[in-house]
């Protein structure tokens, strides 16, 4: 699976790991916010077994790349808005990493975590 970083497949891991709701959406959320350490720090009291409250959650403070995690992580998981497609592959807006990542959630939404584990998926 693609991280950013040992630290966000650390967060991600242990964010994930005993929790019981395995919707794709909401694990592609959590693999979103865990990306930058300040996003996670601010997100994580919105995080529950039962969802991702994203009214808990402020973007004052963020810098551009964590705001975009942000953003998509609240359009897989709302089914909103927010971000274009366009937003999405442009240079300017979204770093080659970032653009990664969220190319890794979007697999998730449509694979869940059987994707990256090997198993068989439809």
């Amino acid at each position: 699976m693609n991280y950013r970083g040992q630290d966000h497949k650390a967060m991600f891991t242990l964010a994930t790991k005993n929790k019981t709701n395995s919707a794709v959406r909401y694990l592609a959320a959590i693999y979103l916010l865990t990306a930058d350490k300040k996003l996670w720090s601010i997100s994580k009291k919105a995080v529950s077994t039962n969802g991702v409250d994203f009214s808990k959650i402020t973007s004052a403070g963020l810098n551009p790349e964590a705001y975009t995690l942000l953003m998509t992580a609240k359009d897989f998981y709302t089914d909103t808005g927010n971000l274009s497609a366009a937003d999405l592959v442009n240079k300017e807006i979204v770093s080659a990493k970032v653009f990664a990542v969220i190319c890794t959630a979007m697999s998730i939404c449509r694979y869940g975590l059987n994707f990256y584990e090997g198993k068989n998926v439809t």
